[in-house]
């Protein structure tokens, strides 16, 4: 038997809370309008397996979410983090976020 061991592996990820700070300060684009219904935290947790101290595989790609229900105030906010960070997606239109609280 030539059993090996495995070995540690690393992650490659951003900060969720630093995305969204830098996408926000740049476009001006405020992503809670609790009066408009517009919570893109809120939509993340409702659509994603968040809690805290865990990685997600965020979709960013037309391709990624093409069957996802997504509202407008998300996608806008999906395009810009796509277009910021398109060197970093992975082959299946993802982004890896770190979230913590």
């Amino acid at each position: 038997m030539n059993t090996q061991k495995p070995e540690q592996r690393t992650i490659k990820y951003f900060d969720y809370s630093d995305i969204l700070r830098y996408i926000e300060e740049k476009y001006k684009l405020i992503t809670y309008i609790p009066e408009e219904n517009k919570d893109f935290w809120r939509w993340l947790i409702d659509t994603y397996d968040v809690h805290n101290g865990c990685y997600i595989n965020f979709a960013v790609t037309e391709k990624a979410i093409e069957e996802m229900d997504i509202p407008d105030y998300v996608k806008e906010v999906i395009a810009l983090i796509e277009k910021e960070f398109e060197d970093y997606i992975d082959e299946y239109g993802r982004i890896c976020f770190h979230i913590w609280w």
